[in-house]
């Protein structure tokens, strides 16, 4: 427990740039996966 608090402490310490990081992969992350459903729909019309 006294590991996680720690660690809970550290996080805080960061957490509006984590917060922006965390952002700016989940939307990276959600774009891609929009990109990759658009472009296997492209390749099941194609085939």
């Amino acid at each position: 427990m006294r590991h996680k608090k720690t660690e809970k402490r550290a996080t805080f310490r960061f957490s509006d740039k984590d917060r922006k990081r965390r952002k700016s992969y989940f939307y990276q992350f959600f774009r891609a996966i929009i990109l990759g459903l658009k472009f296997w729909s492209l390749v099941r019309k194609v085939h």
